[in-house]
């Protein structure tokens, strides 16, 4: 774990900082329900002028959705 933690702050921190101090920095909490993050990831690339287009559902993501109904 250390050494994750490690790697983390010698290669991730300064790369985050970089596009932090260009604007390009999209932070999100991660820690909310996977749809909430993808769905604040494709509204805030939206808010920039990013096409995204629709999200792709998988087959296992249709099943999955049907049994809850």
């Amino acid at each position: 774990m250390r050494h994750r933690i490690g790697v983390y702050r010698e290669w991730t921190t300064p790369l985050a900082e970089c596009y932090r101090s260009t604007g390009r920095l999209i932070a999100l909490d991660a820690s909310q329900p996977l749809d909430d993050v993808s769905d604040g990831m494709y509204r805030e690339l939206r808010d920039r002028g990013v096409d995204v287009g629709e999200p792709e559902v998988t087959e296992e993501e249709q099943e999955r959705e049907s049994e809850d109904y």
